[in-house]
């Protein structure tokens, strides 16, 4: 079986192997006073704890008897999900870089601009370990919102990548963004097999959400040729 990889910059795909693109060694490792440390053990422990829920909910195929601590536990996991991975890490360089453009584009130094450093890599790498660290403050965001469980077809599949968590929202808010996990109207996505995804919307959206799917109930009652037509 041969793997390809797609650049999504340029989207150009090419041949890999596993190991170039899916193991970093020593990605959650780091030095504190000159020990050094890993964050990969306790990830690892979260990630056992936490298919024991997912595989209720998948054999259930249903939330209703996840607990109000499965929740607060699944809500803390995908805060953690969230940040663990490599696109935080490349946010936080975009954002150091595009910042330190605007102020050369200013006529300023920014070695001389107080509070601003050009991050290294080891920078960007401590500052990402220590958000994971401190994700417990994102848990809320997950939590207060609606939960639903979607299902699809097999034939139909959810996708998953390395970023397992995706973002949707229909406002437009312009220059200032429509995709944090607080803003108004934000979807959070996370799939939790092939063919189930774990929704979580802001609380404005349950009502709209739900007479859409009281819409599909009555079509596939009365006739379920119907939604051939939205296929």
């Amino acid at each position: 079986m041969q793997l390809f990889a797609l650049n999504k910059n340029d989207g150009n795909s090419f041949p890999t192997h596993i190991r170039n693109i899916a193991s970093e060694n020593g990605f959650y490792n780091f030095d504190y006073k000159d020990e050094r440390l890993s964050i990969e053990y306790p990830l690892a422990q979260l990630e056992d704890v936490i298919s024991k829920i997912i595989y209720k909910i998948i054999a259930e195929e249903s939330l209703a008897s996840t607990t109000d601590n499965d929740k607060q536990i699944l809500s803390f996991f995908l805060s953690v999900q969230k940040i663990r991975g490599n696109s935080t890490r490349e946010t936080l360089k975009e954002m150091n870089q595009l910042l330190m453009k605007h102020l050369m584009d200013m006529g300023a130094d920014p070695s001389k601009v107080e509070g601003f450093q050009n991050l290294e890599e080891d920078d960007v790498k401590k500052i990402s370990i220590e958000m994971v660290l401190d994700a417990d403050r994102f848990a809320p965001y997950f939590y207060d919102k609606t939960w639903l469980l979607y299902r699809t077809e097999e034939s139909l599949p959810f996708i998953i990548s390395d970023t397992p968590i995706t973002l949707q929202n229909s406002n437009d808010f312009g220059f200032f963004g429509n995709l944090g996990l607080n803003v108004p109207g934000i979807e959070i996505y996370f799939p939790l097999s092939p063919t189930l995804t774990l929704a979580i919307v802001c609380n404005s959206l349950e009502g709209s959400f739900r007479d859409a799917q009281k819409k599909y109930d009555f079509i596939t009652n009365y006739d379920p040729k119907l939604l051939e037509d939205f296929n």
